[in-house]
């Protein structure tokens, strides 16, 4: 019984409707308690090791440590993908366009932001959507496609057919 509890936990949300989207973006509220900011928490040791000349010596480490939200996760991970956008759109800005066979042409950018990011799993697990540039989408049954920007907190809907 306790294995399956835990097993469900580490599960993706299940997201069928837009209720569900709704159900698990209320996580992400950014007034919520759990996405309140806490104070920094400094940890320290004394930890037993030895020295250059295999003596041993005790140590005194110390570190400040953060503790963030789901949403502030989600959000560094997200401003990354945003940051790599606008390095794209600069560089490609900034290309410049060779005539091949008497059409120009500029080279492929070589910064993609819908490669692998760290943040997508994240997305999957918690949220149970998938990363589509800087936003947050979900395809469901109803034929519509939502996007969820974490910036602006705020849910829109596409039609499936329609060009993102």
């Amino acid at each position: 019984m306790q294995a399956e509890s835990n097993r469900q936990r580490f599960e993706s949300p299940i997201i069928r409707t837009v209720s569900d989207i709704k159900r698990i973006l209320a996580q992400l509220e950014p007034h919520s308690h759990l996405n309140a900011k806490f104070d920094d928490v400094i940890l320290s040791t004394d930890m037993a090791g030895t020295d250059v000349d295999h003596r041993s010596q005790k140590y005194h480490v110390s570190a400040k440590t953060k503790t963030s939200s789901m949403r502030d996760v989600i959000i560094e991970g997200l401003n990354i993908v945003k940051q790599r956008e606008e390095t794209a759109a600069k560089v490609l800005d900034r290309a410049m366009s060779i005539a091949v066979d008497g059409k120009d042409m500029k080279p492929p950018s070589v910064i993609s932001e819908n490669s692998f990011m760290s943040v997508d799993p994240i997305i999957n697990r918690t949220l149970g959507g998938y990363r589509n540039g800087h936003y947050i989408q979900w395809n469901l049954a109803d034929g519509f496609i939502y996007r969820y920007d974490i910036f602006e907190h705020r849910l829109t809907r596409f039609q499936s057919e329609s060009e993102q």
